[in-house]
């Protein structure tokens, strides 16, 4: 199973890891791009932004900390 997990896919040129990290970063970018426009649109406030833009921060760190150096 690691082995398979470990090799590239044919098709992506991707690591299974590579995936979900690109996989990841384009999800929390579309949150991010949400949660402005919610607050763009005065449905929650720049405290409710902050605290959402801090938990998003913290999942991406989370996706890149196992990255291969």
């Amino acid at each position: 199973m690691w082995e398979r997990l470990g090799a590239v896919n044919e098709e992506t040129g991707e690591s299974a890891d590579d995936t979900y990290r690109r996989l990841a970063g384009e999800m929390i970018a579309a949150e991010r791009s949400v949660f402005v426009e919610l607050r763009d649109q005065r449905r929650i406030d720049d405290e409710m932004l902050r605290s959402l833009m801090r938990r998003l921060d913290l999942e991406e760190a989370a996706a890149y900390r196992a990255e291969p150096g």
